[in-house]
Order: structure tokens, then C-alpha cells, then sequence
């Protein structure tokens, strides 16, 4: 309230409304009448258990109606008691209650219990917000993201809210600069102080602000409320704490709407309601003893200030003004003197009525806002909906007197979108004219007669009844249509019933003729068969008699030849095992001899290999332990490379001389084995001949001895043979024993040689090692060599380095030791001319500029390093100049191994100036790269002190020649090994090598670091301002004509729709299009434009999703088709990108794309929990699957959401898992950096700063002649 002062106050008030009983009363402007009320219609009428129940109409008999009720009973009531029902009504209803088509009792009872059920607790009644108690904590609902979702919103833009009537008196207090009041109402127990908490930490969160000892304004206001209730509450039947003062809470802002201060007054009630305890209240206060005398009092409405007249007793007020507790003695201030007299008269019930006018007369001056708490139950638990209860508060606390108020005016009031949706039927012809919405509204309204309704810019509104006779005659023109489509359906049933037994009669004369023509057929088959199976059996006897007489016959001359044939086969059989035997033995025999010098080659050459092995080991040992200088230790090595190249070389003739030792036994054995084959033969020719002898001698003797001789003969060459059969196999055995020890034997060896072998490569390998050893220790003597003409060339610009290396003498450079003497002379034959590089003293004391005109010229050239790097120097070869520049500079003057310098502290100076206030996306990604690259050049050559040394590989044996050199080169001083060094780090990454940074460089790391952060941090910021309003241009599909859709061209306004919210979407690709250009274009690593975008898509998801869950409106099928297509253009956008650039970004929108999937899913009544939970939508919580399974609805073909049952498992599912309870289902944006500095010098990959161009100013001076020396 602004009362002529600066600062504006806001008044949120609380007081205390108990509930009373007033007499039933309806609204009869929207009672039924015969016109609106027919048979079929489905109606509202009263029952005494849950106040109003639904019925079907199915007899109408004068003014008495009766009604099938959904309970199954039959009800017969008057048609003034009678209500119509809203068919089409939303499943989830309807967030504010004016939008209900038929604004009546049942009407407003039926949406506040199906919102309830759906745990939506808050409904508007036009400007009145209704709060069911859900007597659960519902965290989600109050925490900090939903408090920045409702923060600047219409009232209406989002889902009702206790915030957003909090935040529309907010701004209209700051708008308007008139003070606001929210008056809190409701009964014991419907939550009015948890509402007051609530508003006052969301005006605390709007203008919150720091009060004393670190307490704000609305702690300290809740922390006093614990001490009023301590005061004035108590337990009832009604409430576990009810309130018993009315509070007045007073919030006080300044002219920036930041608050200043806040104030509670208190209201006593009347004394009577605590004169006694009822069971099982659990105390009433002394408070109201002590400022009266209580007296039995029933509790009535009726003369309340009557029953409350006793006296306030001074005594009384003077003992409560001297108590010690200053809340106590501050309730009752000493009065004036003038009115002390008149306040010993005054009554409990005057100052009542006092107070009560002076909060009138406030509360006149504000802008009022009201939040009506309704009490759901009487048993104080959560899901349960008591008709009776809730009804009686909705007549007392005045919402159905404000829907009686609007149904005097006009009650329902539709969008012309949502009338022609409705009533279009009414009046078909007229949408066939070329009429806009309104006027279309207009004809159908004229057509059928009604009067007295209102036309608006974008609504219809109507009276009260007028929708009722508008959905009559709409069931009439439905109940007609109906007829002709039942009419017609029967014809068509008919006659698809006669001509489908028509045709089966035809079939059927079909078939029975058949079956006729079929039994004949078989008659005559039959027959025929009779005589041919006649025929045949004559004939299979006859030729069954001859295959019996030609079979004897064959098998006796089979039977005799098989004999004669196996006698036959026993003789050759028992010939060729003789044959057989005797190869094998002479082969066995030619085998094990082979076998035997095998194995007696095989030892003299593992027992010689051995040897060498041995001596060649011992070598190497002798050689590791060399401690000789480095030229005698090449001389030794040269030696022993010579020393094993002969032994190879006599390794090889010794191989070559087995092999040919080899080839000449294998051509032996091969002549044996052919000697043998050749007495195979001539043994074989022999048995032949004895053989022929023998059938000769057989042949020429009578027959009965010839037999009996040949039996005889061949009985004893098998007894002979069997005999040596046996034999041989038992040497057989002992020679395969003998085989098998001699292999057991032969794979040791092989072992042992194998040993051998991997050892002789071993020294190899060490040898190799050795080499390249030497190699490297020549290569850095020629570096140094190259690095003393640098040094020469550089000994007059590196002034701060000049008087130091003067101080210092030769020996310091190399210690003199008996190994450096050595590495030096003799190893690499280094030669270090240290006059050469260091000034001579003599030109020294004759140098005209002191030190102090050193240390100005190397100022000089600081101010010019700085001087180039604030401006643009672009890129050489995808390489930010500026980074690579500075790098060289600062690595040159070697500034990291200061402890004092102001060249960082200049350099974090110029960055922050180019990017102050910098909103350009072309400069901010130009320093991003520049910055990056530096900070990846520091990352990987700072360390910090007492780290790791320079990363040398080096033998554990310090005593070699190379562990001499590193400590040689480790005892040198700082500004030698770094020129040691210096030749390598001008070329690329790889070569980089790590410097002992002081606190300076490791402190100028971090700035460099908090840099990057924040120019990433701006650039996407920036890019989330750009693209965010169009996001809430995108959310919801435009609206059509329903004139231009009903005519036909559906596609044509659907093009035109989606072509619309199209250009949207491709309006933020081109935001991201431009941004990637720029990045690219300024060579910003891939790994950070990936963040960028990642978070970015991250926002998108969570700004679309979110939108989703808090409008309703959003929650569409078509509304869902629409964000598929657009979600397909930025789809498209990340194939575009490629993976380089857009990385995970389509992922990350996930959230939003199962949300769009169940928005365009097809048959959802068919769908069961787990399809939805593990199927379909398993990114989703069970909040949010639940939160859009209510909030859809279908704008487009008129399904269903999910079946009840699977939103009453969801309902449980919730209620049993207290973690998912808590959570919300909104989604939080995630606005922190997603990298480390190690992160990206992990993701970057090489960079080549060598051939890096200077700028011309640069180039030109002689101060950065080093920056080119390398190129030249």
C-alpha cells in the first residue's frame, strides 16, 4: 500500500473462517427444463450419501424424472432438482472452474474431486483459487525451480498455483503501486497456515533480503509464528493444531520491491469456542481464561456479539501489562488517560467488532486476492474426497454465491474454436460460406434462435440454460442422425443376410450334385478295378513260382564260389602279412639307428651353444659394469659388436656345417632306404617264385595228397611266422621305450637351447639399446654445439640473464669432475666455448646501459607483446597467433621461473578488457580459442615445484656414461639446462619440455583458467537468451480457422499451421547454424563447441519438457505432432554438425522426445503400466509419466489417456516409494561449467607452434629475433 510514502507495502491476510451451516439453496439459472432434460440425457441428481450422483434419463413423466444412477438404483426426482451433465467434460478436468460448460454444483464438485484424485489440489474459480488439504507433503510442488517457473507468469499461463496468485499481487503492487491483499480463508484444518508459509517464502524468494544476525525477513516472520501458536492453538476434533486467533500478516516493501519489514496482528475469537473440552480435544488455552471469565455457551452464528459482552477487567489487563515476558506485557499497551475511563466499560465483543472494522477499512484500501482452503476430509488423511464435507464448505466460504453471481451474467464462456468444435453440427450449411470463426458462431447461434448472448474478441459467451438447450438440440440432431445411420445399418445387415444365404444355398445344390456325380464315378472305378486286381494276382503268382526256382539255383552257385574265392584269400592274405612284417622290421631297425645320431648331433650342438651362450654372457655382465669414460666405453662396445658379430658369424658356419653334416646323413639313409627297398623287392620276386613252385608242385601231385601236402606246408610257415610276428613286436615294444626316453631326453635340450637363444637375443637387444644410447649422446652434443651460436646471438637481448651468467664461472656450467672431463674430451668430443656465449667482462665494464636500461628494454618489450595481443591477430594455420606468442615470449624471457613479474598480471588485464561487456559472439569465441590453446600449452609444460624432473629416460646405474650426463646436466644451472632444452620446445607439442613454474606462472594458470570459464559461460548464456523466446513461441501449435477445417481443406490449414511453427524451429537452427559457423571459424576446439551444444540441447529439452507439464493446453495430440517435426529439424541439425561438433546433443534431449512420443502414441487405452514404464517411456519417472497421463487430451481425434486402472498403479506406486514421493517432476537446467582443465588437455590433441608467424610489429623488432631464428 502506498500512503503517500516511498515505500509500497503488501498485505497478505489470513483470517480465521469457521464453518457453519447456512440453508441449502441452488442455482436456478442452471437448473434442467423441459426443453434440455430428454430421455437419454445424462443429469446430476441429489443422493444422500455423496451429495450428487450421475444417472441416465430414461423416462420423463411432467416435472418428475427418472433417472438410472451409475449405483444401479433408480431415482425419480423434480425436474427444478435435476442438472445436466457435461458428456464431453476433460477426464483430468478443468483447471479453472468458468470453463466448465454447465457452471453449477454437482458440476464444480465433480472437477474439484477429479483433480484431487490427480493430486492437482489447486483449481481456479475465476480469480479465486481453491486449495484442497492433500494431508501429504508435496515438496515438489513448492521448491525453488517451481518458484522460477511461476515468477513473472500470468495468472492463468501456468497450472493454478498458490504462487502464481502470489506473484499477480506481487507485480500488480509493483505495476500498479497500490498495496495487494490475499485473504486466506477456510476451516479448522483445510490448511490456511501451511498456504501462509508457503506465500510467504515465495514473496521472500521475489524480494527476499538479508535481515539481521544473517535472518531474512520471512524466517524471522516464520519463526515467531511457533510462539502465536503457542498462544492461541490447540488440538479439536477438527484439527491437530487449530489456530485460535485470526492473523493479519503485513509485508513491507521498498520502492525496488525488496522487502523492508513485515508485521502480524492477531484477532481474538469469540471466548466460547475453548469454555470446554470435548473428547478427544486435548486441551483448551488459559489465554482466553485470563482475559475473561468463559461462560456455557452453545457455539451459534447467531448473536455473536450478544454472548461476548462481559467486561474486560482492568486488574486483569494491568497484571498481563507487568509480566516480564514482553510478548505478554506488549499485547496490552497502557492506554491514553482520556479513554481509560471508557475502556473499563468496553467489552471482549466491542474491541472485537473494533478490530474488525479497522481490518474492513484496510482491506478496503488494497486490491484483494483470495485462496479459498477447502478441508477434503474430517479423518485427516490423504486421498480421501468427502462429498458432504467439501460441499457444505464451498456454500459457506462463498464459491457457489461467486458461481450463483456468474451465472447471473454468463456462465460459460468458449473460445469460437471450442464452440464450433462443439455445435458445428447445428448448422452445417453455414461453415460452407467463406466466414471467419465469429461470424460462423454468429449464424449458428442466429439459425437456431437464441437470445441475449454476448460475442467477444475471442469467446462466446453465454447465459445460463443457453448451453443446455445448445446440447438438446445437439442430442436431437445426433438422435436423428442416429436413427437414419441405425435405418441404414439395418438395411445393409438384411440384405448382406440374404445374399450371404443365397449363395451358401447355391453352394450347398453344388455340393449335393457333386457328391452324386462322385458315388458313380466311384462305382465305375471300382470295377475297372476289380478286373485289373484280378489280372495282376495271376500274374505275381506265376512270377512269384519262377523267382522261387531261379533263387535256389543262384544261391548254390554263389555258396560254392565264395568258397573256392575265400580259400584263395586266406593264401594271399598270410603271404603279404609275411611280406609286410619283414619291411617293417628292417625299416624299425634303419630308424632307431637315424634316431641314435640324431640325438648325438643335437647334444654336441645345444653342449657348444652353451658354451658360447655362456662366455657371451659373461661379456655383458663385464660390460654393464664398466665404469670407464665414454669414448672408452664406445671403444669397448665397437669391440663387443665386432666380438658377437664374429660369434654370429661362427654361429652361422656352425649352422651351416649342421646343416650339411645334416643333408649328407639324410642322403646316407635316403641310399639305405633304398638299398632296402631294392632287397624289399628282390625278397618280394623271391616269394613269388616260391610261391609259383609251390602251386606248380601242387598242381603236378594226384589230388588227395596235393591237398593234404599244401595244408601241412602252409600250418607250419604260420606256427613260424606267428612265432616271429611276436618276437618283433617285443622288440618293438623296447625300442618304443627307448624312443620315448630318447624324446623326453631331446625336449629338455630343446629347452635349454631355446633358454640359450632368448638370452643371446637379450644381449642383442641391450647392445641395440646401447647404440642408440651413443646415437642420442651425439645428437645432443651437436644441439649444444648449436645451441652456443644461439647463445652468442642472443647474449645482448636476454639482459635480465647477462649479469648472472657473468657472476658465474665456467665450471659451474659442467662440474668438473673426472666423468665430466671425460664426457667432454674424450666421449662426444664436446667443446663448449664459454667465451663465446658469456658477455666478456672487459666489454662488460665498458657496456654504456646499466642494468636498469636492461630491465626498461625489456619492458619495452612487454608493451609491445601486450600491445599486439589486444588486438585481433587471427589465426596462422588453425592456430590462434595471439596464444602461440605469448607462449614463446613468456617461455624466451623465461617468466615462469620468475618470483616477481607484472607480465601475467598485464596479460589477465588485456583479455579482461577485449571481453568486458562483450556481447559479440565473433570476439568472444576468438579469445575462447586463444585462451584454450594457451591454457593447454601451460597444462603441459608448468609444474609445479618439486615435481618430477624433465622426463629422461635413465638407467637405474647411475655410474654409466648416460646417468653421468643427466647428472652433469641436472648440477648445471637453471638458465643452461634451459638453454640445453630450447632448441626442442620452439618445434611442436610433442617436443615441449616441462619448467619449474613459481607462484606467478601457477597463479596466472588459474586466472587463465577462470577466463575460459567464463567466456565459455557467456557464450552460452548468450546463445540461450537468443533462442530462448522463440522456445515459447514453439511450445504450443498455432491455432486454425475450424471454418477452413471443416470445409475441406483440413491439409491445407495444417500446411499452413505447421509451416508457421516450422519457421520457429528453423529460426533457432539458424541460431545454432550461426553460432557453429563462428566457433569454427575461430578454431574453437571441438570438445568445448561440443559442451556448448550439449548444454544448450540440455536446455531445450528442459524448457519444452517443463512447458509440457505445467499447461495443459501444451499436453495435445496436435500439440505433440508439431513438436515432432520440429524436433526433427534439430535432428537434422546434429547430422549436419557431424559428431565432432554436436557430440551427444540428440541425447540430450530425451526427456522431451518420450514426452512428444506419448503424445502422438496411437490406442494409449490399450497400453498396461509395464509397456509404458520399461517399453515405451523408460526415461521417465513414474511423477512425470503420471503428471502427463493427466494433463493429456486428445484436441484432434477425441481418444482417451490410459486406462484409470494404470493411473491408479501409478497413484501407488508413488505413495509406496517415499523417494519417488519426494522428487519433483519438473527438470532442472544445469548452468555449471561440464569440463576441467585436464579434460580438455586430454581432449586436445598436438599443436605445431613452430612455424607460427609474428605479427609485422613483431617481426620487425629485434627484441623477438628469436621468434624467427628457428624458421631461418
Amino acid at each position: 500500500m502506498i500512503h503517500g510514502t516511498p515505500s509500497p507495502t503488501l498485505l497478505s491476510v489470513f483470517p480465521y473462517f469457521e464453518c457453519a451451516l447456512f440453508s441449502r439453496s441452488y442455482i436456478s439459472a442452471e437448473r434442467a427444463s423441459p426443453g434440455n432434460i430428454v430421455v437419454g440425457s445424462e443429469v446430476w441428481v441429489e443422493d444422500p450419501a455423496v451429495v450428487w450422483i450421475d444417472g441416465e434419463v430414461f423416462q420423463i413423466s411432467g416435472n418428475q424424472v427418472y433417472v438410472h444412477t451409475t449405483n444401479g438404483n433408480t431415482v425419480v426426482a423434480n425436474l427444478s432438482k435435476v442438472f445436466p451433465k457435461d458428456t464431453e467434460a476433460p477426464p483430468a478436468g478443468v483447471d479453472d472452474m468458468t470453463k466448465l460448460s454447465y457452471l453449477h454444483e454437482p458440476g464444480v464438485l465433480q472437477n474439484l474431486a477429479t483433480r484431487y484424485e490427480l493430486n492437482e489440489i489447486y483449481t481456479y474459480t475465476g480469480n479465486i483459487l481453491i486449495a484442497v488439504n492433500p494431508f501429504q507433503r508435496l515438496p515438489h510442488l513448492y521448491d525453488m525451480h517451481m518458484m522460477a517457473q511461476y515468477k513473472g507468469a500470468t495468472l492463468g499461463e501456468l497450472s493454478p498455483h498458490v504462487f502464481a496468485v502470489a506473484d499477480s499481487a506481487y507485480r500488480a503492487m509493483i505495476n500498479e503501486g497500490k498495496s495487494n491483499s490475499i485473504l486466506v480463508s477456510g476451516e479448522s484444518g483445510a490448511g490456511k497456515t501451511e498456504t501462509t508459509k508457503m506465500l510467504m517464502r515465495y514473496l521472500a524468494y521475489l524480494g527476499g533480503r538479508s535481515g539481521t544476525e544473517g535472518r531474512t525477513v520471512e524466517q524471522q516472520v516464520l519463526e515467531s509464528n511457533p510462539v502465536l501458536e503457542a498462544f492461541g492453538n490447540a488440538k479439536t476434533v477438527r484439527n491437530n493444531n487449530s489456530s485460535r486467533f485470526g492473523k493479519f500478516v503485513e509485508i513491507q516493501f521498498d520502492k525496488n520491491g525488496r522487502i523492508s519489514g513485515a508485521a502480524i496482528r492477531t484477532y481474538l475469537l469469540e471466548k466460547s469456542r475453548v469454555c470446554q473440552i470435548y473428547d478427544p480435544e486435548r486441551n483448551y488455552h488459559c489465554f482466553y481464561l485470563l482475559c475473561a471469565a468463559p461462560h456455557q455457551v452453545t457455539y451459534q452464528t447467531d448473536h455473536f456479539l450478544d454472548k461476548n459482552k462481559d467486561y474486560v477487567v482492568a486488574e486483569h489487563q494491568a497484571l498481563l501489562q507487568a509480566s516480564k515476558c514482553s510478548f505478554v506485557s506488549g499485547l496490552f499497551p497502557p492506554l491514553p488517560d482520556e479513554t481509560s475511563k471508557a475502556s473499563k466499560f468496553s467489552s471482549i465483543g466491542s474491541r472485537f467488532k473494533l478490530q474488525l472494522q479497522a481490518l474492513t477499512e484496510t482491506l478496503n484500501c488494497t486490491q484483494p486476492h483470495f485462496i479459498r482452503c477447502v478441508k477434503p476430509n474430517n479423518v485427516l488423511k490423504p486421498a480421501v474426497f468427502e462429498n458432504f464435507n467439501v460441499i457444505q464448505q464451498l456454500r459457506c466460504g462463498g464459491v457457489i454465491e461467486v458461481i450463483r453471481i456468474s451465472c447471473a451474467g454468463y456462465p460459460t464462456r468458449k473460445t469460437f474454436c471450442e464452440f464450433l468444435l462443439r455445435f458445428d453440427l447445428l448448422a452445417p450449411k453455414v461453415l460452407d460460406g467463406n466466414y471467419d470463426d465469429k461470424i460462423a458462431c454468429q449464424k449458428i447461434l442466429d439459425k437456431i434462435g437464441l437470445k441475449g448472448y454476448q460475442v467477444g474478441k475471442t469467446k462466446l459467451f453465454l447465459r445460463a440454460g443457453q448451453m443446455a438447450q445448445l446440447d438438446a438440440r445437439r442430442a436431437e440432431i445426433l438422435g436423428k442422425a442416429a436413427k437414419v445411420i441405425q435405418r441404414q445399418i439395418r438395411t445393409y445387415i438384411a440384405r448382406k443376410y440374404f445374399l450371404m444365404l443365397r449363395k451358401k444355398s447355391i453352394r450347398l445344390q453344388a455340393r449335393w450334385r457333386g457328391r452324386m456325380a462322385y458315388k458313380f464315378y466311384k462305382h465305375v472305378q471300382r470295377v475297372s478295378a476289380v478286373l485289373k486286381i484280378q489280372k495282376n494276382l495271376r500274374c505275381c503268382f506265376a512270377r512269384k513260382s519262377f523267382c522261387i526256382l531261379r533263387s535256389s539255383a543262384v544261391t548254390l552257385q554263389t555258396g560254392i564260389r565264395a568258397m573256392l574265392a575265400r580259400n584263395e584269400f586266406r593264401l594271399r592274405k598270410k603271404t603279404k602279412a609275411a611280406a609286410c612284417i619283414q619291411a617293417q622290421w628292417r625299416c624299425y631297425k634303419d630308424y632307431s639307428y637315424y634316431k641314435k645320431l640324431q640325438k648325438a648331433t643335437l647334444t654336441s650342438q645345444c653342449a657348444w651353444r652353451q658354451r658360447l651362450a655362456r662366455k657371451v654372457i659373461r661379456q655383458l655382465r663385464m660390460a654393464a659394469k664398466e665404469t670407464g669414460a665414454l669414448k672408452e666405453a664406445k671403444d669397448k662396445l665397437e669391440k663387443r659388436v665386432e666380438e658377437l658379430t664374429w660369434r654370429l658369424q661362427l654361429e652361422k658356419r656352425l649352422r651351416i656345417d649342421l646343416e650339411e653334416t645334416k643333408s649328407q646323413e639324410i642322403s646316407k639313409l635316403q641310399d639305405m632306404l633304398h638299398a632296402m627297398q631294392v632287397q624289399a623287392k628282390e625278397d618280394k620276386s623271391m616269394l613269388i617264385k616260391e610261391y609259383e613252385a609251390a602251386q606248380k608242385a601242387i598242381k603236378d601231385a594226384p589230388p588227395s595228397i596235393k591237398e593234404t601236402h599244401v595244408f601241412v606246408q602252409d600250418t607250419e610257415k604260420l606256427e613260424t611266422l606267428t612265432a616271429e610276428v611276436e618276437h618283433l613286436k617285443a622288440l618293438l615294444l623296447i625300442e618304443k621305450q627307448e624312443t620315448d626316453a630318447a624324446k623326453k631326453e631331446n625336449a629338455e635340450i630343446q629347452v635349454r637351447y631355446n633358454e640359450l637363444v632368448k638370452k643371446v637375443e637379450d644381449s642383442e637387444t641391450k647392445i641395440e639399446q646401447l647404440q642408440d644410447t651413443t646415437q642420442r649422446l651425439k645428437e645432443k652434443v651437436s644441439n649444444l654445439e648449436s645451441e652456443n651460436q644461439v647463445l652468442r646471438q642472443q647474449a645482448v637481448s636476454m639482459a635480465p640473464t647477462t649479469r648472472a651468467l657473468m657472476t658465474r664461472s665456467k665450471s659451474t656450467l659442467f662440474p668438473q669432475t673426472s666423468e665430466n672431463n671425460n664426457i667432454l674430451s674424450e666421449g662426444t668430443k664436446l667443446e663448449l666455448d664459454l667465451s663465446s656465449v658469456l658477455p666478456n667482462p672487459q666489454d662488460t665494464e665498458t657496456e654504456e646501459n646499466p642494468q636498469k636500461s636492461l630491465n626498461e628494454k625489456q619492458q619495452e618489450y612487454q608493451d609491445l607483446l601486450i600491445k599486439c595481443i589486444s588486438g585481433d591477430l587471427g589465426f596462422s594455420n588453425s592456430r590462434p597467433i595471439a596464444a602461440c606468442l605469448t607462449y614463446k615470449c613468456l617461455l624466451h624471457w623465461r617468466s615462469f621461473e620468475v618470483e616477481r613479474t607484472s607480465i601475467f598480471d598485464r596479460i589477465i588485464q588485456a583479455i579482461g578488457s577485449a571481453i568486458v561487456f562483450q556481447d559479440s559472439t565473433e570476439v568472444l569465441s576468438y579469445w575462447l580459442s586463444n585462451t584454450s590453446t594457451l591454457l593447454l600449452l601451460l597444462q603441459r609444460t608448468l609444474k609445479a615445484r618439486g615435481a618430477g624432473s624433465y622426463p629422461i629416460h635413465r638407467r637405474r646405474s647411475s655410474t654409466s656414461s648416460f646417468g653421468r650426463m643427466s647428472q652433469g646436466l641436472r648440477g648445471s644451472p637453471r638458465s643452461t639446462r634451459l638453454s640445453f632444452f630450447s632448441g626442442r620446445t620452439a618445434g611442436g607439442l610433442s617436443d615441449l619440455r616441462q619448467v619449474e613454474a613459481r607462484y606467478p606462472a601457477l597463479l596466472f594458470k588459474q586466472q587463465l583458467t577462470a577466463f575460459l570459464e567464463k567466456i565459455y559461460g557467456m557464450i552460452r548464456d548468450n546463445l540461450k537468451k537468443e533462442i530462448a523466446p522463440l522456445l515459447r513461441l514453439v511450445i504450443q501449435a498455432p491455432r486454425t480457422s475450424h471454418a477452413s477445417l471443416v470445409k475441406g481443406n483440413r491439409s491445407q490449414a495444417n500446411a499452413m499451421a505447421q509451416q508457421a511453427l516450422i519457421t520457429h524451429w528453423r529460426g533457432i537452427v539458424k541460431i545454432l547454424t550461426n553460432y557453429l559457423k563462428t566457433l569454427k571459424d575461430n578454431y574453437v576446439p571441438p570438445f568445448l563447441v561440443r559442451k556448448v551444444f550439449t548444454q544448450i540441447f540440455s536446455f531445450i529439452n528442459v524448457q519444452l519438457f517443463n512447458s509440457l507439464l505445467l499447461r495443459r493446453e501444451c499436453c495435445s495430440f496436435s500439440n505433440g505432432e508439431f513438436l515432432k517435426a520440429g524436433l526433427a529439424e534439430l535432428e537434422h541439425w546434429c547430422r549436419d554438425a557431424t559428431e565432432e561438433y554436436a557430440g551427444s546433443s540428440w541425447d540430450e534431449l530425451k526427456y522431451v522426445r518420450q514426452a512428444v512420443r506419448f503424445l502422438v502414441l496411437h490406442q494409449k487405452p490399450k497400453k498396461t503400466l509395464k509397456e509404458l514404464t520399461h517399453d515405451l517411456f523408460p526415461v521417465l519417472s513414474i511423477q512425470q509419466l503420471y503428471r502427463i497421463c493427466t494433463m493429456y487430451w486428445d484436441d484432434q481425434y477425441g481418444t482417451q489417456s490410459v486406462p484409470s486402472e494404470v493411473i491408479l498403479s501409478m497413484r501407488i506406486m508413488m505413495t509406496e516409494d517415499s523417494k519417488s514421493a519426494i522428487s519433483t517432476f519438473l527438470l532442472d537446467d544445469d548452468s555449471s561449467i561440464p569440463f576441467s582443465v585436464d579434460d580438455i588437455s586430454k581432449s586436445l590433441t598436438e599443436i605445431d607452434i613452430a612455424d607460427v608467424d609474428p605479427p609485422p610489429l613483431i617481426r620487425q623488432n629485434s627484441g623477438f629475433a628469436f621468434l624467427t631464428q628457428r624458421k631461418e
